[in-house]
Order: structure tokens, then sequence, then C-alpha cells
């Protein structure tokens, strides 16, 4: 209710206010003569308590209102009176309900008061029972607008009941289905029937083993295709390869050999700009194939352990409108300076570069930064090559650099420092792990470079004590003071962190000083 009552008292001042053309009406009873003693007798307008001003507001206004409400601050709004209760309902495109049996006796006095739901997602646990067929192909006729469904641990619904509702929702442009009781004719009938999907994700569906079927790409136009954990996600061939406008591939923990699928269906996708790769099987074979989409933008490639220099070369000659690398090469270590310095050459628009355990040196570092002169984001984690050397070939070089992340890696407080004045667009920077890193340099960055946010991991803090300790800091040849407790807080968004908040407001401190 903490909404309601602003948004009442908003209401009771506009009504207060005189009308535009002067109504007399307004002011005729709800008004007193109170004497001041400098101005004299002054008419003053009284509210009456009794009369509910929300009324007047427009429900359009008043859904607009509770669009941008929580849901637990939206669900006590409805509670206020009918009208809120039925505005608060049209005005709804978002459900979650609980996918449980007992649903089934509800869902049409639900779907009556929500009838203008867009987007639904029914959750279950695979301990109780789900709700059946005839439930989701009830939810189907109910919801006229529904656009986006997902189901998760539904495994009462079977192919039957997909492909009744696919046949009267036809107007579904995105599925996702994770733990469910059916298997690929359901989702060959998703796809015969519903010729606006775009989007398809596909989650460990056990069912695809009992029934084995080839997937076939239908009458859907997908753009956006993801298969996690499952053990024949080779039966999507023919899927993928005939989704000629999948712009997005995501395929993760699928078990099989990816090679000869890659050598199929890259010729195949002329639009693909977006691929996600993680623990597969998959070696530097496949990458050649990749590396054919010269329209990829954005790559992915998490815990590929037979995936090696030659292979990221390839990707780098073929694919050169690369924007988005992300590398995790904790497992295998075959990837390096000669797969990054092939990159470095070719691809010249990178803008972010995430790499995870792998030895890189400033020879890499040094020619990615000179050629790729609009990298903003750049993370190196998990790796005992990268010291204050590499950061500060980083510092030099890296122009454009606007975050940066360090994890896990042996630098020290001197490599921060260099950032005090180096890469003038650097905005944010997280160091996590990093054991030689105190709160000395945060505090010192922080100092001389006010606009820079700096995300300090808590386990380099736990030798200091931050409850009475005090920093001290030189400015302008005098020292200033100032409690820990100012300087840094602890936020429940970034959980065991602590980031520095009060860069403005020491720097007050500092002049007054």
């Amino acid at each position: 209710m903490v909404f309601v009552w602003p948004l009442a008292i908003f209401a009771r001042r506009r009504a207060a206010e005189p009308e535009p053309f002067g109504s007399a009406a307004l002011r005729s009873s709800a008004s007193e003569v109170v004497w001041h003693e400098e101005g004299g007798a002054m008419e003053v307008p009284l509210v009456d308590e009794q009369v509910d001003f929300t009324t007047r507001i427009p429900e359009e206004c008043l859904g607009m209102v509770f669009q941008n409400l929580g849901n637990e601050n939206r669900n006590a709004c409805a509670l206020v009176c009918k009208r809120w209760y039925w505005v608060e309902a049209k005005a709804r495109d978002r459900l979650k309900l609980n996918a449980q049996a007992a649903l089934g006796l509800h869902v049409s006095t639900l779907m009556s008061r929500f009838q203008h739901i867009a987007h639904l997602s029914l959750r279950c646990t695979r301990k109780v029972a789900s709700i059946e067929n005839e439930t989701l192909v009830l939810i189907g006729k109910l919801c006229k607008q529904l656009t986006r469904l997902k189901i998760k641990g539904c495994k009462d619904i079977t192919d039957d009941g997909i492909d009744q509702f696919s046949q009267v929702c036809g107007s579904l442009k995105k599925l996702s289905c994770g733990s469910c009781g059916f298997g690929a004719r359901g989702i060959n009938a998703v796809l015969q029937h519903c010729s606006h999907l775009e989007d398809l994700s596909v989650k460990s569906l056990r069912r695809l083993l009992d029934c084995p079927e080839v997937v076939a790409a239908g009458k859907g136009r997908l753009r956006r295709l993801s298969l996690k954990d499952l053990f024949n996600g080779q039966f999507f061939t023919s899927l993928i390869a005939g989704s000629k406008q999948l712009q997005t591939l995501i395929l993760s923990r699928n078990a099989g050999y990816w090679d000869p699928l890659f050598e199929v269906v890259t010729e195949q996708l002329p639009e693909l700009n977006e691929l996600h790769l993680e623990s597969l099987r998959l070696s530097d074979r496949g990458l050649r194939a990749i590396s054919r989409c010269s329209k990829l933008e954005s790559l992915y490639l998490i815990k590929t352990t037979e995936v090696s220099d030659n292979g990221l070369c390839a990707i780098a000659e073929g694919c050169r409108n690369l924007k988005k690398l992300h590398l995790d090469d904790r497992k295998s270590n075959r990837m390096g300076d000669e797969g990054l310095l092939t990159l470095a050459i070719n691809c010249a628009e990178l803008q972010e570069l995430v790499l995870i355990g792998m030895n890189v040196t400033t020879a890499s570092l040094g020619l990615i930064a000179s050629n790729c002169t609009v990298l903003e984001r750049l993370a190196l984690c998990n790796s005992e090559a990268i010291g204050d050397t590499e950061l500060s070939c980083i510092a030099e070089k890296c122009h454009s650099l606007k975050k940066l992340c360090i994890k896990n890696c042996p630098i020290s407080d001197h490599g921060l420092e260099l950032f005090a004045s180096a890469c003038p667009n650097l905005s944010k920077m997280k160091v996590k792990k990093c054991k030689n890193v105190t709160s000395s340099s945060l505090s010192w960055l922080q100092m001389n470079r006010g606009s820079l946010t700096v995300s300090l991991d808590s386990s380099n803090l736990a030798a200091e004590d931050y409850g009475h300790g005090e920093v001290v800091h030189r400015v302008d040849q005098r020292y200033t003071r100032l409690c820990t407790a100012v300087l840094c807080t602890r936020t429940p968004v970034l959980g065991n962190r602590f980031t520095s908040v009060a860069g403005s407001f020491r720097r007050r401190i500092c002049r007054r000083s």
C-alpha cells in the first residue's frame, strides 16, 4: 500500500486546484475564512476527506501507474476497490502461474479476469502432478493475445496436448519448454501450426529418447534457437538448416559430436550473427565450418576442450565482423597468443573481449589494443600470465576502454594505480580474487579519479578492519582523514563485494577543509 497513498494525495491536490475556467461551484461550499495578522482575512478551500478523488483519474492513466509497480504492490493495489481490481487486470500483460494440477479448476476464472495476457509462464516441480493437456488447451483458447509461453516442469503435458494447443494458439511467437512430458512430435506440431514462431528454447526434454523423430523446419520463421541439456540434439539438424532467417543459435551441454552438424548447416545460415557454444564436443574442424558465417558478430566458446589456436585463427580470418568474443579455455589451455594475434589483425571492429583461463602476453594484448581501436569492454580471468606488465600495456593503448574486469590474476596495487590517468573513457572497473590488491589502491584511485567506479572483492579486504579504521589521502599538499565507513559501503545487490560510492562527496570535504 506504499504506492497507493501518494497516488491518492496527488489526486486530492489536483482536485483542490481551481478549475481552468474559474468555476464557482468548486469554491461555494468547501471554504472557510481565516484571519491572518499580516494579510487580513483570507478564504481557504477545504478538502472533503470522504471524497475519493482517484475516481477522476482515467483508467488509461491508472493502468500506466500500475505497470510501473512491482508484483507485490500491484497485487495490493488490486485489493483497494473494484475499479482498481479490473483496471489492474486490464493493464497486466504478463502472468506467472504455479502450474500444479489444481490450477485446472481455476483457469477459466483467472483468464476471464486477465484477458490481455501476452506473456505467460507456467512452472511446476517434477515432484508433484502438473497441469494436464486439457488445461493447456483451455489456456490457449482463452488467451487470445498470447504471444510468449514458458513451460517448465510440466511432465503431464504430452505430445497430444502441445499439438492441440498449437492449433488453437497460432499467434505464438516465442516458446520456451524445459523438463516437460512431450518430445519431438510436440515440437514438430508447434513448428507446423505456429507460423509466427520466431524464438524456440528447448531444455532437458527426456521424451526425445522415447520416440526418436527428426525435428523439421515447419512453417516457423525462427530467428533464435536454444538447445540445452539434450542427449540427441543432432535430431534438430534439419530444423537448424531449414531456418534461413536464424540469427541467434545457442547450444549448451548437449551430447554428441558436433563437427559434422556445423559442416552441414553453416552454409544454410546466411543471417547468423550470434553463436553460443558451451560444453560441446567440438574441434577445429567445426570452427573452420563456422568461419563461413561471414556475418557473425558475437561468438561464445565456453569449455570446448578440443578447440585450439588453429580453429581460432580460422574464425578470425573468416568472421571479420566480430564485435563480441568470449573464450573460456580453462580445461584444455590450447588457445593463446597465436590465435589472439590473428584475431587482432583481422577483427578490427571488436568491442568486447572476455578471456578466461588463457595464458596471454603483452604481444597479443598490445596488438589487440593497437588494432582494435573501438574495444570498450575487456575481461581477463583466471590467468597466471596477467600481471602489472600486462595492465600497463592495456592502460597505455586501450583509449576507448569503458569497462575492465580482472579476476584471479596476480596483479598488484601498482597495476591498478596506472589507471588513474590512463584510459580516459574508463568508467567501471571490477577486481575479484586478486590477492595482491589492497583497499589502499581502491581509495587512491577514487581520490585521483572520482568518475571511476571501482568494485573490489571482499576477499581482498578480509584482513582489514572496516568498522573503525581510517584511510589517509593526500590532496593538494594536505591530508584529509575520512572514515572508511563513509568511503565504502556494502550493497545488497553486490553481495559480498565492497563498492566505492563517495567520490564526489569526498571531493567536497577536501575543498571545505
